[in-house]
């Protein structure tokens, strides 16, 4: 007999002799009775969510009128006790919720909180592991974008076009092609991220929203990489394959990225301090550990260590938390159907378009989300001009042998860049420790202007000297500030999403503040170095080029700490009871939106 659906407040009957929908969840259905119990499945889930809503609302109200009772409802205490009646976590305590299968259902609203996720309790052993793809991405990036992208603009391809002479602007312009392409691929890979959902055990993606992409462009991405050194000749026509290996990078690493933003916000409901720390020890790892290691390397062994890197913090994800499946109602982010059913194919693929773009910038009515927005925006771009050009500055600028204070004497800028990188992540990892008493003690805005402050000051500082002890100790300050600053960067985005049931989508258009300056700051500050290094003598400024642009990357960072005024957020914090932002390891902290704008 054929069930009809039921309505959200109506709950199901149960018949005698007749098992109920959580009862059937853990036995062994036969593939007949599949069909049947996903139709009870959906009718529990609908139904328990009603429920939920209904205690949430009745717990918020009763916290509104007696907020300072010590025995008055949480409504942190009517999710856990929601959660607790639904399934329990994977991994540890794996078995509750779970028909052994690789079924596990959500009591969520169709289409909307789909993930099921949120305000998961996860161990240290599995937050750790949740970070080590981010941890993985950053000691890549940290050395693909400061040692081996200077070194790729000297590739005899590109030299034969662009000239030693005009090095910086050829790194502009071969980061603005890859740029263009992440720019469009975040945000299209978030929204193709939030509508699909593998809900069974594949016999190669996992389950999930998130993981299923990741798993997917990882390998793909390290295997562009890996094609790089076969392409290093000379003759014009092997800049065709290389530029296609190099946007292969970006695409790929767009594809991994943007779902993996939003899990993290998935399974928690905020951004863990975890993610700020792996990134943070990859910055350390890649640009120091990792640069010494590719010093010693063939341009191959280069490339494969790092594509190495990237499967293992992959597989170091996958496998310690599993990304529970959830009902998506793909018709719930489109309420009205197909509003385009009529229109003639071209038109209508046309207007598909716009509806995708409509969409994706639809974050940005939320007046807090663009102070985010561009507040990162301008950090970037002035991070970007100090890092893209680090190498060439130390080449051209810092007189060798690089000597540290009579300990240290390195010959070669490549190593000299991943001292100061290395040293710049050891005071990140320092301050991102302190940052959570800090912000606690002093406030959250109070901390990120004197960070932002210490970030400005610092390219002054090589400005006027080129000895390179005062620039390492420079470093070591500019990471204090950086950690600090960076540490609060996720959560506060997390935070100011507007939308629960898109998080990839509005992750994917808040990296844009990342890629954007990514993409126009270095051909602006390339062009500029090339163009006005020669013509220092004329000033009586050596170093002109490097100057200039240095003196444009401490504007926009003081420019950054003046937007961060316009975000509204609470100095409240929220205790969660894991690891989290700001506190680092034992304390999971969450930065509450300020509602009320109060200044």
């Amino acid at each position: 007999m054929e069930e009809r659906p039921l309505a959200p407040d109506e709950a199901p009957e149960e018949d005698e002799g007749r098992s109920s929908p959580s009862t059937t969840l853990h036995s062994s259905p036969s593939l007949e009775d599949l069909p049947e119990l996903h139709l009870h499945l959906e009718n529990e889930a609908v139904h328990e969510h009603e429920e939920w809503k209904h205690h949430k609302e009745v717990a918020s109200s009763k916290v509104a009128t007696d907020r300072h009772s010590p025995t008055s409802s949480s409504l942190d205490d009517v999710d856990d006790d929601y959660d607790d009646g639904l399934t329990g976590a994977r991994g540890e305590g794996e078995g509750e919720g779970d028909d052994g299968d690789g079924l596990v259902f959500e009591g969520s609203k169709l289409g909307f909180e789909a993930d099921g996720n949120s305000g998961r309790k996860l161990s240290h052993r599995q937050l750790c592991g949740l970070a080590l793809y981010w941890f993985a991405r950053s000691a890549w990036w940290t050395a693909f974008t400061i040692l081996l992208l200077p070194l790729q603009a000297r590739a005899p391809c590109v030299l034969e076009i662009a000239g030693d002479e005009y090095k910086g602007t050829a790194v502009g312009v071969i980061t603005l092609t890859g740029g263009v392409l992440s720019l469009v691929a975040y945000p299209i890979v978030g929204i193709l991220s939030d509508r699909t959902q593998v809900k069974k055990h594949h016999r190669v993606l996992p389950v999930g929203r998130r993981m299923p992409y990741m798993v997917v462009g990882v390998p793909f991405m390290a295997a562009s990489m890996l094609a790089f050194p076969f392409l290093e000749h000379h003759g014009v026509v092997w800049l065709v394959p290389y530029a296609v290996a190099y946007l292969s990078i970006q695409l790929f690493d767009a594809v991994a990225a943007a779902p993996y933003l939003a899990l993290v916000p998935d399974i928690f409901g905020v951004a863990s301090g975890w993610l700020g720390l792996m990134s943070m020890l990859g910055n350390l790892v890649g640009g120091g550990v990792l640069g010494v290691a590719l010093n010693g390397l063939t341009n191959y062994g280069a490339f494969f260590l790092l594509a190495l890197v990237q499967i293992l913090g992959l597989l170091g994800t996958v496998f310690s938390v599993a990304e529970r499946p959830s009902i998506i109602d793909i018709a719930a982010f489109d309420p009205d159907g197909d509003r385009f059913s009529g229109v003639p194919p071209p038109s209508r693929r046309l207007l598909r378009l716009l509806d995708w773009i409509r969409e994706a910038l639809r974050p940005f009515k939320d007046p807090n989300f663009r102070w985010v927005f561009w507040t990162r925006f301008l950090f970037t771009a002035g991070f970007q001009i100090i890092i893209q050009f680090l190498q060439y500055f130390m080449r051209d600028a810092v007189p060798s042998p690089y000597e540290f204070a009579g300990l240290l004497s390195l010959d070669d800028p490549e190593a000299a860049v991943s001292f100061f990188v290395g040293m710049v992540t050891l005071g990140s990892v320092v301050s991102a420790l302190l940052s959570g008493y800090l912000s606690d003690r002093y406030g959250r805005k109070v901390v990120v202007y004197v960070a932002g402050a210490m970030m400005a000051l610092i390219p002054l500082v090589m400005i006027v000297t080129d000895n390179f002890t005062i620039m390492i100790l420079s470093g070591f300050v500019f990471g204090l500030a950086y950690g600090a600053y960076i540490t609060v960067d996720f959560a506060l985005a997390s935070d100011v999403l507007p939308r629960s049931e898109s998080h990839a989508t509005d992750l994917g258009v808040w990296h844009m503040s990342w890629v954007l300056p990514t993409m126009i700051t270095p051909p602006i500050a390339g062009l500029m170095i090339d163009l006005l290094e020669p013509h220092g003598d004329v000033f009586h400024l050596a170093h002109l080029g490097y100057k200039s642009a240095f003196l444009l990357a401490s504007v926009l960072l003081l420019a950054a700490v003046v937007f961060v005024r316009q975000i509204r957020v609470s100095n409240k914090v929220e205790e969660l009871g894991g690891p989290g932002v700001g506190g680092g390891i034992g304390q999971e902290m969450r930065t509450l939106a300020d509602h009320d704008r109060a200044p």
